[in-house]
């Protein structure tokens, strides 16, 4: 089963945290808005560039 969106930012926002994706709700209510901010454009482009590396094969 393909992972949703929703799935695939939370697994990101994980591993750019540095916790497990059952943690991530409860860090990024600690943030302020300049860090959710900051988060989200990572996630954001972390996820364009898997897309881009799936649509791709994967080869570099």
């Amino acid at each position: 089963m393909a992972e949703t969106e929703k799935q695939q930012r939370t697994r990101l926002a994980a591993g750019l945290l540095g916790c497990q994706a059952a943690e991530v709700q409860k860090r990024v209510k600690a943030m302020d808005q300049v860090q959710r901010q900051n988060l989200t454009e990572a996630v954001d482009w972390v996820a364009d560039y898997e897309a881009t590396e799936t649509e791709a094969g994967g080869s570099r």
